[in-house]
Order: C-alpha cells, then sequence, then structure tokens
C-alpha cells in the first residue's frame, strides 16, 4: 500500500515544505522493467515542517535513472511520419496481418516455432504487471522477502533480440513495445517509453508502443481511477513527446479496446488521444463483437485506424474462464452459453474436447477474415495446444 501510495505522489509536483530524495530500487508492488537498460529509481516524499527544511534547502538530491544517453539529444520531429496501414500491408504476406504476442520470463522462447513459421508482420512485447490477481500479489511480495528476484523479464527481452530479423517478404517485422501504466507515475511512464524508443544494449527500437492501463490487481481497488495513470493518459503523454521532439515522429501509438463491454465511442476517444492502431480482446460472444464493429464501420472509424483483432485460440474451459475474467466479461449477454458449449465438450473426453476447440477457433478464423477493411488479427495463445492449433488454422 505505501510503495503504491508512494507512487502516486509522484505524480505531483513537492508540496511546500518537502524535498524530494532518490528511493533504493524498483517499486515493489509496480514497476517491473522488459528492458534491460533502464532502471527505474522511484522518490519518496519526506515531509518536514518549513522551518525545519529550511537549513537544508541547499540540498541537491536527484532522481537517477539509466535512460540511454541518446536521449540527451532531442529527436529530429522533421522527420515525416510513416504511415501504420501501409506498414503493416506492406510487410503483411497474408490477408489480414498476423501480429504476435511473445512470450517472456520462464517462457521466453516457447513461441520461436510460431515465430518462424507464420509470416508475422508485427511482434508484440508485453509489459507484464508483478502479479494480476491478490493471491499472486501475495506470493510475489512474500517472494521478495525471502530474497532478491532476477530481472527475468529483462533477460528474457535480451535473449531474443536474435528473432527480429525473422523475414517477412525480405522485410523486418514491427517491433511493438508494450507500455502499461500500472501503478507508474507519469514521470516513470516518459521514461518507459524513451527507453523503448531508442536502441541499447544491442536491443531495437521499438517502431510502436502498445499503450494500455495494465491489470495489476491494486488498479481494481474503488476510485483507483483517480490517482492512477490510464491508458487515455499515457497516449495523450506520448502524443505531447512526440510534438515536442521527446520521441520519434514516426513511432506509432497502439492502444486496446475491449469491445464485449465498452461503446464504439470508447475508441472514438482513444482516436482523438492519439492512437493509430487498436488492437482488441478477443471476440469471445461473436454477436456482441460484431454489433461493435458493424458500428464503427458505419460511421467510417475503420477507415482512420487499423483494427487488429484478439485471437487466443481457446483449447480449455479453464482457458475461457481466464479470458472472461481478463476481458470483465462475466455480465456479457451470451457468455454463458458459450461457457456452457465448452464445458459439455469437456465433459465428453479429451478428443471430444479437441475437436471441439479446433472446430470453435476456425469458426471464430472464419468470421473474422469476412469481417471488411480488417486491419490484422493479434495471435495470443497460451499454451502448447494452442500454438499448435494457431499453426494448423492460420495461413
Amino acid at each position: 500500500f505505501l510503495s503504491a501510495l508512494r507512487s502516486f505522489r509522484m505524480g505531483f509536483a513537492p508540496r511546500s515544505g518537502c524535498i524530494t530524495a532518490a528511493s533504493w530500487g524498483p517499486d515493489m508492488l509496480g514497476d517491473r522493467c522488459v528492458e534491460g537498460s533502464l532502471h527505474l529509481r522511484q522518490q519518496c516524499m519526506l515531509r518536514l515542517h518549513p522551518a525545519q527544511a529550511a537549513p537544508i534547502a541547499k540540498l541537491h538530491v536527484t532522481r537517477t535513472s539509466k535512460i540511454p544517453q541518446a536521449l540527451s539529444k532531442p529527436f529530429d520531429s522533421r522527420r515525416r511520419a510513416a504511415s501504420m496501414s501501409s506498414r503493416l500491408a506492406g510487410l503483411a504476406s497474408s490477408a489480414p496481418a498476423l501480429v504476435l504476442e511473445r512470450s517472456l520470463g520462464a517462457r521466453a522462447g516457447v513461441d520461436s516455432e510460431l515465430w518462424k513459421t507464420l509470416p508475422f508482420a508485427a511482434e508484440v512485447i508485453p509489459d507484464l504487471p508483478v502479479a494480476s490477481s491478490w493471491p499472486g500479489l501475495l506470493q510475489a511480495v512474500t517472494a521478495r522477502f525471502r530474497g532478491p528476484s532476477s530481472p527475468a523479464t529483462a533477460s528474457a527481452f535480451k535473449s531474443r533480440t536474435h528473432d527480429y530479423d525473422c523475414p517477412v517478404q525480405g522485410q523486418r517485422p514491427l517491433l511493438v513495445q508494450t507500455v502499461a501504466a500500472q501503478l507508474r507515475s507519469r514521470s516513470a511512464i516518459e521514461e518507459k517509453l524513451q527507453s523503448a524508443a531508442v536502441s541499447a544494449d544491442g536491443s531495437r527500437a521499438a517502431d510502436a508502443v502498445l499503450c494500455l492501463s495494465g491489470s495489476h490487481p491494486m488498479r481494481r481497488l474503488p476510485s483507483s481511477s483517480r490517482w492512477l495513470q490510464s491508458s487515455f493518459s499515457i497516449l495523450r503523454q506520448a502524443a505531447d513527446l512526440k510534438q515536442k521532439g521527446k520521441l520519434p515522429v514516426d513511432l506509432s501509438l497502439w492502444a486496446v479496446e475491449n469491445p464485449l463491454v465498452n461503446p464504439p465511442r470508447r475508441l472514438e476517444e482513444k482516436l482523438a488521444a492519439g492512437a493509430e492502431v487498436i488492437v482488441t480482446q478477443p471476440p469471445l460472444v461473436w454477436s456482441v463483437f460484431e454489433s461493435w464493429y458493424n458500428d464503427i464501420h458505419r460511421s467510417g472509424l475503420t477507415n482512420d485506424v487499423d483494427v487488429v483483432i484478439g485471437l487466443p485460440f481457446l483449447n480449455s474451459t479453464n482457458n475461457l474462464r481466464f479470458w472472461i475474467t481478463l476481458c470483465d466479461a462475466w455480465r456479457v449477454e451470451g457468455i454463458d452459453a458459450v461457457l456452457r458449449d465448452f464445458q459439455q465438450a469437456d465433459a465428453g473426453g479429451k478428443t471430444e474436447m479437441k475437436q471441439f476447440c479446433t472446430a470453435w477457433n476456425a469458426d471464430l478464423i472464419a468470421k473474422v477474415k469476412a469481417l471488411p477493411d480488417l486491419g490484422g488479427v493479434h495471435v495470443m495463445p497460451l499454451s502448447k495446444s494452442a500454438r499448435n492449433m494457431a499453426m494448423q488454422l492460420l495461413p
């Protein structure tokens, strides 16, 4: 709780009678950096009476970070921004364009066969929280007290740099780095955006950043949206940094939308905030998703933005439950029928369940490909069987 409060306080200027001091190490509950080159140092606020603060007013305490030195000079804002629509289309050897969510941490490398088999036009590097549930957060905190944790995500990020040269029609696929708000302050998010935009330690600079709020459990607390950053604030911040020359103008801004629970006008708001590509949560209930997509297509929004639809390649009832929870879709009309179909197939044994899942995902792919003005599909398999299914069903 104190770590979250400290992150909250960082978003504001120091009050009268306060000094700023560097903290020691990253936030235990929040920041987990993907880039090995970036080690965020958060700040704590030391409340002092004004009379006590006067004798140390000359004290100069700096906030330290390891932002690459390339950022000491502003980006050349005269570079013309490339159209992300044409870049995705130009890289895709199949229609729609394929985008892969990569695996990190202990699972780094498990998706290498899938990555090298299918003609992916882009890859998305996740920015995961230390935990996405309260039990997981408790486990992570207790593990931290037992001993220092290894930077698994950072090492995984470095170990995959050889994958970046995977050819697609002789071109290099786009690298999309996720930047999640989680519990981060505005200044920490700026550092992460700038770190993604430059090449350091042998890693490749991102072509785009995927801006999202994140799944840290503390974001579900009442009124948390009032004091935590969001996908909207990241989009506006990144657009402002591009305008000021602190980010390259050709760095594309991607965002996530959940058609199962959000109205089409929320997509318009993200476009107004600066989003150029929209990645959707999976269409678990097709009727609800199709209605949302038809609305944005009739309004002409699909002409203004690439819509990349998420495909999770569901392979079990538990996998479906995971995505329902992640999408906050338990109250969506029709989700009970989908869950009931999976449970009935599951009761028939492994063979029947495998056949059912293959048919269900094949039908979903056919429906998605039939949508007008489709920008691409976001492949998000969570298991080996799901990855095998993707290689079987996708072109």
